[in-house]
């Protein structure tokens, strides 16, 4: 993870997501996308990163995600 952001509740999201992606577009990178879908990958030279939008709720404990596909983690 290179960055996280908790966004205020009742945030446009899809502005929130033209927003993160314009900023990276004036940092250089390129963006693969519009960010529609509440994701969008950029790159710039041989990198590429993930641009995404997550909903989750604060007060549950956080889980192992998609963990377990890498073998990390475990499902209950």
């Amino acid at each position: 993870m290179v960055e996280c952001s908790v966004l205020p509740q009742g945030v446009n999201l899809q502005q929130a997501m033209r927003d993160s992606i314009e900023r990276w577009v004036a940092q250089g990178w390129e963006a693969e996308g519009d960010g529609s879908y509440e994701f969008c990958f950029i790159r710039r030279g041989g990198e590429r990163l993930l641009l995404n939008i997550t909903h989750t709720d604060p007060n549950r404990p956080p889980s192992t995600g998609h963990a377990f596909l890498a073998g990390r983690g475990s499902v209950k």
